[in-house]
């Protein structure tokens, strides 16, 4: 389990350095574009976030994050929030 972590978390930081060399790609080949609502830039934010969504659908994907409820034995404090939220 413990590669499968490393594997991607190294994915996931290469994918956020070449995507911003892709956007700065994309702006070079694009050119006629607004200043600071470029496509390139859009790559740059976007792809990122869909790295991180595909890593989450793999094998190991959301074991690992640690978002488990804990129902069973915090029954009250969840009922609280539920309450607050009502």
């Amino acid at each position: 389990m413990y590669k499968q972590t490393v594997r991607n978390v190294v994915v996931f930081a290469l994918v956020v350095i070449f995507s911003g060399w892709i956007g700065v790609s994309v702006d070079s080949v694009l050119t006629d574009q607004p200043e600071w609502n470029s496509i390139g830039m859009g790559v740059w934010l976007v792809l990122p976030m869909l790295a991180a969504l595909c890593l989450c659908f793999t094998k190991s994907g959301f074991r690992e994050v640690g978002f488990r409820p804990n129902i069973k034995g915090n029954i009250k404090w969840y009922l609280a929030a539920i309450s607050f939220r009502l």
